[in-house]
């Protein structure tokens, strides 16, 4: 059955107010054609139950409703709400008023198997009045989920719309599984306040949802649930850090269930065993100690949407945060550093998907004037794996329906889809003009993933690329005039100096970025950038370090990855960091260690400032934004000059070669780099257009930034 569109949806909810509140004919046309009129009010109250319940009673009252007895809920995922009106049986006769904005009243799954009968149709399909027997509404209202988010501000000072939790809620209302409520630590929430709103609300389940140096957090929460007396809700862990900490978790919790895979078909599983339905075995995607034994259950294709509700969105945006949506899922590649078991096999969604909330996300947008109407997509690949011409007709509707609602967004890509050897010239100028037309349909910024310039190092990692793949990669995207960044691996306990020296020289080469071509066709443009005096008389001379999102990244050891393999069997590994998911790991050159630790706090030194500066990048307006990179650049220029300085030191004669007598040198080192550092950005800083707004935010983080400390590790 096909959704409610939003005219129907505004005529069905008269209807049912109309119902529900026992308005007069009169005033329940005036009703009807108010809500026809105003759909943009209606499509943004959606975003929440409580936000579409308190719009509802609002209406009524405007309309000259009841004034009391009438009770609204309001379950469902945010396409397809369903709104429950119940009238007070100690003030009117029992009566329940029923508006569906998805499936028709009769083909409704929301309280089966206890089917309600005697209904009377007041508008279509979709709204109904009638009595709802006691064990259909339990059914509809219970368990009562609680999903968590964990959050660090002052590693990330600026929110992100959490999607983890966000699709879980979807999923779980989707199916019209009981209750939910998101929490999330970004919006003010700490670990002491959720544990106080769980002690006083009671929920059934308790999901949390953990990312990369969350651990102490999920831990300090966890115990206060186990130390809690009379207290024992269901509790599951997800996201990336779970996943990986699988087995420490259940180690030190044995009666909590770890998601192993996406969290969707996670969570509506617990709620299935939590009402009886199935067996703890049969949950899918999961770790879990059962009958003495740890179990590791069975991975399911997740057919459902990869959507989320949108209950956060306004909070985050209020909070100067950042809007995130998924329009694939997971990667058909395998490089050595990444585990893959979590994250599953590419998977797009149509753009029609995605059109299903995109009008509330753009009503909620519409509340928030001065925000830049821009939409991060995390996909691993938007793209996808595919060489034919679908999977960027896919990505190309995607970016349509994005700008059918002025929404520019970012998202990631890989190489191969730009230049891919063994394709002919004809794939390749197809391509490039795709890439063109995505730029025109709003593609702001793309990350791609280059790791190395080195061969060698791109061979270990299991990229499937090569330097010489990425070279003209990176200049075909620069020609073409594609915003784009890219991540890229500095230090790896593996890799010898003369690889490390390799791959500084391929960070400052010049012949990479080359002037945005934009009169020029592709075809051209494509045989130009194999020509190096085509290179060189384009050339921007802009070293591509520039390009690079965060520098003098080490590289992690995560549990269950091929790389990690490699580090053992090479006798390098060292204990389980749990707040990484990784195992530590000594470097096969110890100078190549000293600097990869020295490297990482001059990383983690300025961390939170930086990721402040790209946040405030992503939701500012052109003008600001170059503004704002143009401070981002002098992190990236100090970083380059700092491993110029300690290679060079490195590759001294004498005792200063020598990998115990480098601490000392490259800590001197990191002292005078910081403090010229410090003079470049606030002088940045200081002659930079910013908004009132943006310069409030930067000038308090700045005074923590350069206040001298230790250098130290944030993780």
């Amino acid at each position: 059955m096909p959704l409610l569109s939003v005219p129907d949806r505004s005529r069905a909810l008269a209807a049912g107010i109309a119902a529900a509140y026992g308005l007069h004919s009169l005033r329940a046309d005036r009703l009807a054609h108010q809500l026809s009129h105003n759909s943009a009010k209606l499509a943004c109250a959606l975003q929440s139950p409580e936000r579409l319940a308190a719009f509802i009673t609002d209406r009524a009252a405007e309309a000259g409703g009841r004034e009391t007895g009438v009770a609204v809920e309001v379950f469902g995922a945010l396409d397809q709400r369903l709104i429950l009106f119940e009238l007070d049986a100690e003030v009117h006769a029992p009566r329940h008023t029923i508006v569906s904005f998805g499936e028709a009243i009769g083909d409704l799954r929301a309280w089966q198997p206890v089917t309600p009968s005697g209904w009377r149709r007041v508008w279509g399909d979709h709204v109904a009045v009638g009595v709802i027997p006691s064990a259909a509404l339990d059914r509809l209202r219970t368990p009562h989920t609680v999903l968590i988010a964990l959050y660090r501000a002052e590693n990330f000072p600026l929110p992100r719309f959490p999607l983890g939790i966000s699709d879980m809620a979807y999923a779980l209302r989707k199916e019209m599984m009981g209750r939910v409520t998101v929490l999330d630590m970004q919006l003010g929430a700490t670990v002491t306040s959720i544990m106080s709103e769980l002690r006083a609300t009671r929920p059934d389940i308790v999901g949390i949802s953990a990312t990369f140096g969350q651990h102490d957090l999920l831990v300090a929460l966890l115990d206060l649930l186990h130390a809690e007396q009379g207290y024992s809700p269901r509790i599951v862990v997800g996201g990336s850090l779970a996943a990986l900490n699988a087995d420490v978790l259940l180690d030190a919790y044995p009666d909590v269930i770890v998601a192993s895979g996406t969290g969707e078909g996670a969570i509506c599983d617990v709620v299935r065993h939590w009402r009886g339905e199935i067996e703890l075995n049969a949950l899918q995607h999961m770790t879990l100690n059962a009958g003495g034994m740890r179990i590791r259950t069975t991975k399911k294709k997740h057919d459902g949407d990869i959507l989320p509700d949108l209950d956060l969105l306004a909070p985050i945006l209020d909070g100067a945060g950042v809007m995130q949506l998924e329009s694939s899922r997971g990667c058909s590649y395998a490089c050595s550093f990444c585990p893959r078991e979590h994250k599953g096999i590419w998977a797009g969604e149509p753009a029609a998907t995605l059109e299903r909330i995109l009008p509330t996300v753009a009503a909620v947008f519409d509340e928030h004037p001065s925000t830049a109407r821009k939409i991060f997509l995390v996909d691993e690949e938007f793209v996808g794996y595919r060489t034919d011409p679908d999977g960027m007709v896919r990505a190309l509707d995607v970016a349509g329906a994005l700008q059918k609602y002025a929404f520019r967004f970012e998202t990631s890509a890989r190489i191969d889809q730009v230049y891919r050897p063994g394709k002919d010239r004809a794939w390749h100028i197809s391509r490039l003009q795709a890439w063109r037309e995505l730029v025109e349909r709003g593609l702001d910024r793309c990350l791609f993933g280059i790791e190395s310039g080195v061969d060698s190092i791109l061979d270990r990692f299991n990229k499937k690329t090569t330097v010489t793949q990425n070279v003209l990669g990176i200049r075909l995207l620069s020609a073409l005039g594609v915003p784009c960044r890219c991540t890229y691996i500095v230090f790896d306990p593996l890799m010898t100096v003369a690889e490390l020296e390799a791959s500084y020289e391929f960070l400052g080469r010049s012949d990479l970025i080359l002037q945005p071509l934009h009169g020029m066709d592709a075809a051209e443009i494509f045989d130009g950038v194999q020509d190096e005096t085509f290179v060189r008389r384009h050339t921007r001379a802009t070293p591509f370090y520039e390009k690079v999102s965060y520098m003098l990244v080490s590289m992690e050891a995560l549990i269950g990855s091929p790389y990690l393999a490699e580090v053992e069997a090479a006798g390098l590994a060292g204990t389980i960091n749990a707040n990484m998911g990784r195992k530590d790991a000594a470097y096969r050159e110890p100078a190549i260690g000293i600097m990869s630790h020295y490297s990482q706090m001059w990383v983690d030194r300025s961390f939170s400032l930086d990721y402040l500066l790209k946040s405030l990048e992503k939701i500012a307006a052109r003008s600001e934004r170059e503004s704002l990179h143009g401070v981002r650049l002098e992190f990236r220029r100090a970083a380059y000059k700092l491993l110029g300085e300690m290679l060079a030191l490195v590759g001294a004669p004498g005792p200063q070669g020598d990998p115990a007598a480098l601490s000392a040198p490259i800590a001197a080192m990191l002292d005078r780099q910081f403090d010229m550092l410090v003079r470049c950005i606030t002088e940045r800083i200081n002659s930079a257009e910013l908004t009132r707004e943006s310069a409030g935010r930067l000038a308090e983080e700045v005074d923590k930034w350069r206040t001298p400390r230790p250098w130290r590790l944030i993780n």
